[in-house]
């Protein structure tokens, strides 16, 4: 807009235009104006994108060097790497860059074709471009929007479509010019304008199906769907392009494998200071726990255990448990809820709980003695104890639910926050402890894992689930010097990152995200 203006300007000026043509110092002034706006708006990615085309294009009209548009998004490209090298692990990079480079790449070797004359010519030939490029964007960042966030919205070009030409024609000139001219008028007027098209974009988030939600693909399936995506959106002339289609087809059949009957696997979420821990059989999926609540509305459940849940190809959860009512353990739960099916939900909560509320006839209560089987895989809970209920003098952690899962000769044991007490029942109750991989009751505080109960358990694997650098000084040294004298692996989510613990094949398994996802950039002082 700035540099259009100043092309009309400029070129009613013949003692300007007889040195420098107009359209130099048109796209100087633009160049200039996208810089001020660019440092504005914070210089994320596709501004900052947006800007180096801008100069790269400029740079080639001030020096009778224009190129083609793919030259100029290639510097661009190059430049926005020379300012920034970290750029490229941030998903707005290649979304960014990739949505500019499709658009390119469909147009190529098409011939432009004659500005239509009129009016509606001139709409209709509008309409059918945009439509041309929302397909090209939507279907052609599939790929990598999948593969990024495992989900794609359906209604995005309908969005886009009121969206872009609104905010781009509107909203942004009425907000920018309310900076420069100091008019009440004016930022009510953007307001004005803006109101309405949230409206509409809320209502279009809120329709059914709004969005497609998967599983993470593999990897071969992302390289197999872009290249499906490249024959897909080709220029006109290459053969066969709907054909394309079919290479999308793994990005969405090729799931990701379950454990075998009688076989099970068990990933403990790194959520900071809390627990969030999913159980997944043959055919079955149980949740326990589900992270803390971070403030502000936003939880663990919605930002990291909903997430995950989805990557690892989770659409339902037969099984939600949540321990006790300490927010670290059940913050994320109404998140979880809102989110994904769940069949049953098992806690030690007060029946006027909200989590109890959201759960209706759902919700069921912890007790001791209650155990279920799915695909071979056996489920007992071992505590609280029915009686524990009556005892209003109890803390909620000492109402913990305590989980045991085993099948061919292993067994987790997922503990909540018990403390002393209830290790002390347990052993009296001669409840079945011995575990080959314990989650270390309430994060290796030294009100848990008394010496006998550790004794008891006698684990080959203990994993502390602790925010990094916690208040708590959870894990306490010398709960994890006990479990350490028993020989056992210590894990840590602070330091190890998630957990995946798997029992298959008649072994036990263990996979450190931060290990298996090792980057170069990581810190290795911590690092096992």
């Amino acid at each position: 807009l700035v540099g259009g203006f100043a092309w009309r300007i400029v070129r009613r000026m013949p003692a300007l235009t007889r040195r420098v043509p107009a359209r130099r110092v048109a796209a100087a002034v633009g160049l200039a104006a996208a810089t001020a706006y660019t440092l504005l708006s914070g210089a994320e990615i596709p501004a900052l994108r947006t800007l180096m085309m801008l100069a790269v294009a400029t740079l080639g009209l001030w020096l009778g060097l224009p190129g083609t548009a793919g030259v100029v998004w290639l510097w661009a490209l190059a430049a926005v790497l020379l300012v920034d090298p970290w750029a490229s692990i941030a998903p707005g990079f290649w979304l960014s860059f990739g949505a500019v480079g499709l658009l390119l790449f469909a147009g190529t070797h098409r011939l432009a074709p004659r500005r239509p004359r009129g009016f509606a010519a001139r709409t209709r030939a509008g309409l059918r471009e945009g439509v041309a490029a929302q397909w090209v964007v939507t279907i052609g960042l599939a790929p990598g929007t999948l593969a990024l966030f495992q989900q794609l919205s359906l209604v995005a070009p309908l969005a886009n479509a009121i969206a872009i030409p609104v905010v781009t024609f509107a909203v942004v000139p009425l907000a920018l010019l309310a900076i420069v001219v100091p008019v009440p008028a004016l930022p009510v007027a953007a307001h004005a304008v803006l109101e309405p098209l949230v409206r509409y974009l809320e209502w279009l988030a809120a329709t059914p199906h709004a969005a497609w939600q998967q599983h993470a693909p593999a990897r071969w399936t992302v390289v197999v769907a872009t290249l499906g995506v490249l024959w897909l959106v080709a220029p006109r002339g290459v053969p066969g392009r709907w054909l394309g289609l079919a290479w999308l087809l793994p990005l969405v059949l090729v799931v990701p494998a379950r454990p075998p009957p009688a076989q099970f696997d068990v990933l403990v979420l790194d959520v900071g200071q809390g627990l969030a821990a999913l159980v997944r059989t043959a055919g079955h999926t149980l949740l326990f726990d589900t992270g803390p609540r971070f403030g502000n509305g936003s939880d663990a459940g919605s930002r990291i255990v909903v997430p995950a849940l989805r990557a690892a190809g989770t659409g339902t959860l037969d099984r939600l448990i949540v321990s006790h009512a300490d927010s670290d353990h059940s913050g994320g739960a109404l998140s979880v809820l809102a989110s994904l099916p769940v069949g049953r939900v098992d806690s030690s909560l007060e029946w006027t709980h909200p989590i109890i509320a959201a759960a209706g006839t759902r919700a069921h209560r912890c007790a001791a003695g209650e155990h279920w089987h799915w695909d071979g895989v056996e489920f007992a809970v071992l505590y609280p104890f029915t009686a524990d209920y009556a005892d209003a003098t109890l803390r909620t952690n000492n109402r913990s639910c305590v989980l045991r899962v085993a099948a061919r000769g292993f067994t987790v044991l997922l503990t909540g926050d018990i403390e002393a007490r209830d290790e002390r029942a347990l052993l009296e109750a001669a409840a079945p402890l011995a575990a080959d991989v314990i989650v270390v009751p309430h994060h290796g505080s030294r009100t848990s894992s008394t010496p006998d109960f550790v004794a008891t358990v006698d684990p080959r694997i203990a994993v502390f689930t602790a925010g990094y650098r916690n208040r708590f000084g959870h894990p306490r040294p010398e709960v994890v010097a006990r479990y350490a004298r028993l020989d056992a692996t210590l894990l840590r989510s602070d330091d190890d990152g998630a957990l995946w613990i798997a029992a298959h094949d008649g072994a036990l398994a263990v996979t450190s995200a931060r290990v298996a996802q090792r980057r170069y950039w990581h810190d290795g002082a911590d690092a096992r």
